[in-house]
């Protein structure tokens, strides 16, 4: 899947090629044709909740579809 990602907090969004996520138990996979990036993402993105939610790198960015 194509996904706007950052590689570390402070890096420039990039778009790149994401594994497939699997759904967990009691979860399903939706499909979208087009998802967005809203301000509060570029600052997820500079690390504003760094040591509050986990994260892993790269970062997807965007939860809008």
């Amino acid at each position: 899947m194509r996904a706007i990602v950052v590689r570390k907090f402070g890096a420039t969004p990039e778009l790149a090629e994401m594994p497939m996520p699997e759904p967990g138990p009691g979860a399903v996979r939706v499909q979208l044709q087009a998802a967005g990036v809203n301000p509060f993402d570029r600052k997820v993105a500079s690390g504003i909740l760094d040591g509050r939610l986990p994260h892993d790198f790269p970062m997807i960015l965007g939860v809008d579809g």
